[in-house]
């Protein structure tokens, strides 16, 4: 391939990496607000889980984002062949401390867990009246 490509392609990952990060964001907030008890949301809650769970079993195992990782490679590939030694967050938010950088992986991989726990949880409950999977009509007696 071009160097240019993996140049293109590491651009792209790094609005990807943006991009699960503010879902990360989003989807902490919706688990602390309870806000995937509501039906339509049910579907983001099952993307989030498992974007929860997948970064969570990488960086339990592997020790760092995989997308960090794709774009450091990209990048030493690329037309410029620079790299960079560090996580997303200390290359593109500077600003933030080091240490917020963990302490958010952990409070997501809690909130995580927390909405595997409501998930658990909605799934014995019956369906809430009005939403696809309740009964329609009446009695049948």
């Amino acid at each position: 391939m071009p160097e240019p490509v993996y140049d293109l392609l590491a651009d792209l990952t790094a609005f990807a990496h943006a991009a699960v990060l503010l879902l990360d964001c989003v989807g902490a907030y919706a688990v602390v607000a309870n806000r995937f008890s509501k039906w339509p949301l049910r579907r983001w809650q099952i993307v989030y889980l498992t974007l929860v769970g997948a970064k969570s079993v990488a960086n339990v195992t592997a020790g760092s984002c995989p997308l960090t990782t794709l774009e450091q490679a990209l990048r030493r590939w690329g037309a410029s062949a620079t790299s960079f030694a560090c996580t997303y967050t200390e290359r593109y938010l500077p600003w933030l401390p080091a240490s917020v950088d963990r302490a958010a992986t952990l409070l997501l991989m809690a909130a995580g867990l927390v909405a595997c726990l409501q998930a658990a949880r909605a799934w014995r409950r019956p369906p809430l009246a009005g939403s696809p999977g309740a009964a329609q009509g009446g009695s049948l007696s």
